[in-house]
């Protein structure tokens, strides 16, 4: 068995100096002031903070179609080295995960890599073709999403959410019509909100908004939620982290006001989750416009240093929106997410005062297509731990 000492504790209800004593299950046991050393292996944290490890629902590991991008084996190595143990791919590879065969086809490959746990979205209509609905009554899958392009057809829609509520499954939205948005991006994302939350208070039952980028439709969710409308959203890394900038992201990354309201909004308890949308390319794919960027490995550093140093939110509500919350919508909030008895030694140490480097050669991706590539952050990840297991180790 594993006794952490030395550590101060955080997840979204505690901040406190404890140790924590693990099974060789890999289970937390007791989490005390004090725990009595009956010869147990000793892991002495140096007065570093011990967190739950990260999950993120939204991340392309490129494979099957795209593996010169990423696969399942270095995008599993990026996540841990970013803290992250379990992850929610997307499904716009080749062939688009429209079917159980393709879908467990990568469940079966992704079993096998035992450090990190990978969960595999469906796309909503089947090869995103805007009209047929793919299978949701797949028991497994909890998230549906055509993410890459948005669901332009409104009947499509209603009758997806109509699946949603019927099966109990998530709906990740990207939002933006694509002729709309090639004019102003901006406002295709505001539009296809409007519709969107319109659609979930007719049917009483909501979607996830995913990676939200703009001030109004921030405010839209806001006035939605408050009307006790069923939604969720999310943000990324990097949308609360860079404005005015014109690396290529979709969404784009938008102007400081938009930044600034999202997040006082997160302040105020109106986004669910922290998203990275991973989204790896090579250099000649990036050349050649490819929009998206490597997010796993410096996902933690920037939403710290951006929400908790720079803006003053409290490191719970970090906490609270990258590994608990994630965790209930997967529906594992009972053994993921917390520091507490009976729970998943799924934990990451981190030096919160530590400013690190951003290096992609450094880095884990198969890609290196990163924005913050030569820009500082604090929260570097001493270690990461899988079940027990220190699966990434940098102290």
């Amino acid at each position: 068995m594993k006794l952490m000492k030395n550590c101060t504790l955080v997840d979204k209800d505690t901040l406190k100096k404890l140790e924590v004593l693990i099974s060789d299950e890999g289970y937390i046991l007791k989490v005390d002031e004090k725990i009595e050393n009956n010869s147990y292996e000793v892991i002495d944290c140096k007065n570093k903070y011990l967190m739950p490890a990260l999950t993120d629902l939204h991340v392309h590991f490129r494979d099957p179609g795209y593996t010169y991008k990423e696969d399942l084996v270095s995008g599993s190595r990026a996540a841990i080295s970013g803290g992250y143990t379990t992850v929610n791919m997307m499904a716009n590879t080749n062939p688009i995960v429209d079917n159980k065969s393709i879908y467990d086809e990568i469940l079966n490959r992704a079993k096998k890599i035992t450090y990190l746990d990978m969960y595999q979205a469906l796309s909503v209509t089947e090869n995103f073709d805007d009209e047929k609905l793919s299978d949701f009554s797949i028991e497994s899958c909890r998230i549906y999403s055509n993410d890459g392009v948005s669901i332009e057809n409104d009947y499509t829609m209603y009758e997806a959410i109509k699946e949603a509520k019927k099966y109990n499954k998530y709906i990740f939205s990207h939002l933006g019509n694509v002729r709309l948005s090639k004019l102003d991006y901006r406002l295709a994302e505001d539009i296809m909100a409007i519709r969107d939350i319109n659609l979930c208070e007719n049917l009483a039952y909501g979607v996830h908004f995913s990676h939200i980028s703009t001030k109004k439709t921030m405010e839209n969710i806001i006035r939605a939620k408050d009307s006790n409308i069923s939604i969720s959203c999310g943000v990324t890394p990097h949308h609360i982290s860079l404005y005015d900038n014109d690396y290529k992201v979709n969404p784009p990354i938008k102007r400081k006001e938009d930044v600034d309201y999202i997040i006082e909004a997160i302040k105020k308890d109106y986004v669910d989750i922290i998203e990275t949308d991973h989204a790896p390319h090579s250099i000649e794919d990036k050349k050649n416009g490819a929009v998206g960027l490597i997010n796993l490995e410096t996902a933690f550093m920037v939403c710290y240093t951006s929400l908790v140093k720079n803006n003053g939110l409290d490191i719970r509500k970090l906490s609270k929106l990258m590994s608990y919350n994630p965790n209930k919508i997967l529906g594992i909030e009972k053994k993921k997410g917390l520091i507490k008895k009976g729970y998943e030694a799924d934990l990451i140490l981190v030096d919160l005062d530590e400013k690190v480097v951003v290096d992609t050669k450094n880095m884990k991706s198969k890609s290196k297509n990163t924005p913050f590539e030569n820009m500082s952050f604090y929260g570097k990840i001493l270690f990461t731990m899988k079940k027990g297991e220190i699966v990434y180790d940098n102290r």
